[in-house]
């Protein structure tokens, strides 16, 4: 994460669970410097299809192309919700979803490690 802050991309945290968690998560991990934003869903319930949640991250970067996003994501709920916002996927099978899942939703690439990511971004 940190050579892809350094060569100037912006990260950011799409999750299903409520953001405060999200939020608690990347502080507990010591993660937070590498991330720009945390979206996820609202403590009522609301905001908790990731369709939705990936659309109130592009709204956020409004000045940057959707050709410019990419959701990576190791369930299918990933890849689908970059498909309903019109952005490239990589499936991880290094996460909970199985491979099986993640091909059913035809994502723009499939990554068995974190190293491999680097080749598609």
């Amino acid at each position: 994460m940190s050579k892809l802050k350094q060569q100037g991309y912006l990260l950011a945290i799409v999750t299903s669970k409520p953001t405060v968690f999200g939020e608690e998560i990347l502080k507990y991990f010591q993660l937070e410097p590498f991330f720009n934003l945390v979206v996820g869903s609202h403590l009522d319930g609301s905001r908790s299809a990731k369709s939705e949640i990936i659309l109130d991250v592009l709204q956020y970067f409004s000045t940057y192309p959707r050709e410019q996003f990419i959701m990576i994501g190791d369930r299918k709920y990933d890849m689908v919700g970059a498909r309903d916002n019109q952005i490239d996927a990589i499936g991880v099978t290094y996460g909970y979803g199985s491979l099986n899942e993640l091909e059913n939703e035809n994502p723009t690439y499939i990554v068995d490690c974190v190293n491999d990511l680097i080749n598609y971004l």
